[in-house]
């Protein structure tokens, strides 16, 4: 499972606008369909606000993980937005997020989301690599520091 695959440079915003987790989620999705992700928005959109009452994605470290699985994507996709002034999205450590990976996955496959959200955990672990995302200035150069970091070995990342 290669993060920098699945990741498209128009599902990367490096400016996100919103401040608040809702609007923040649906910023993200914009991204997605605006990739070609996406068929149905708003149905995916639900899926993601439904997985978000269950328990926040806002993991902590200034990064958050919303997913969720859906009818209205063909395959596992990714969004990456970076939010500079920091958002409030109930996080685990009550601290803003800056980095908001969005990803969906189709119903019905269980394995290929849970590779990805794993991988995401152990690549944004690193806080050099987080600083690094946070430091771009194109979506060309995170996938570009997402591929990189991919090839390092797991010790390194740390």
């Amino acid at each position: 499972m290669e993060l920098s695959k699945i990741l498209k440079p128009e599902c990367v915003d490096l400016k996100l606008t919103s401040r608040t987790k809702s609007d923040v989620l649906v910023e993200m999705m914009k991204l997605l369909e605006r990739g070609g992700q996406v068929g149905d928005t708003e149905t995916a959109l639900e899926a993601v606000k439904q997985r978000e009452k269950v328990m926040t994605t806002g993991v902590g470290q200034g990064l958050a993980l919303p997913y969720a699985k859906s009818s209205a994507v063909k395959e596992l996709c990714l969004a990456l937005g970076v939010a500079r002034e920091g958002i409030d999205f109930e996080s685990l450590d009550g601290k803003p997020v800056h980095l908001v990976f969005l990803l969906m996955a189709t119903e019905g496959s269980p394995g290929p989301h849970i590779q990805a959200l794993s991988r995401i955990a152990r690549l944004t672990k690193s806080e050099d690599f987080r600083s690094k995302l946070l430091q771009a200035k194109s979506a060309d150069r995170v996938i570009e520091l997402v591929r990189e970091a991919e090839k390092l070995p797991a010790q390194t990342r740390a």
